[in-house]
């Protein structure tokens, strides 16, 4: 979740995602460094969740004082979770154009293919003649 709060020095509402009440957070546009008050409305990333993010889970190991890098999990890593895609929202129009694309690139595939296959009934056909 993310907090609001209101900079003390221009007044522009600023929006923290993952800094936490007492945290130090800087004003984009002023460059104010400013504490995160506790009257912050919203809710900050100490607090309970219900739902659980994708920045949640590489968040969670993170110490405060280390700074965010996505990690790079190890092959035998067990916070490795697989996850499956149910639905893709995409436009109707995005989705022609993506299978355009892949037509045409399927083209110089199916070239290949044809040789490789050519090839090998050449081969094959070749070596029933011949043993006759």
């Amino acid at each position: 979740m993310s907090l609001y709060f209101n900079c003390t020095h221009c007044g522009v509402e600023i929006e923290s995602h993952y800094l936490d009440v007492g945290d130090i957070a800087e004003c984009k546009k002023c460059g104010e460094k400013l504490n995160i008050p506790k009257d912050a409305k919203g809710e900050s990333g100490s607090t309970k969740k219900d739902t659980v993010t994708i920045s949640d889970t590489f968040d969670q190991d993170r110490k405060k004082d280390q700074p965010r890098s996505t990690p790079q999990p190890t092959p035998t890593d067990p916070s490795i979770k697989k996850v499956i895609v149910t639905d893709v929202d995409i436009k109707f129009s995005s989705m022609v154009f993506l299978l355009i694309k892949w037509s045409f690139a399927m083209i110089p595939a199916m070239i290949v293919l044809f040789f490789f296959y050519w090839i090998i009934f050449v081969l094959f056909l070749g070596g029933m003649i011949a043993s006759f």
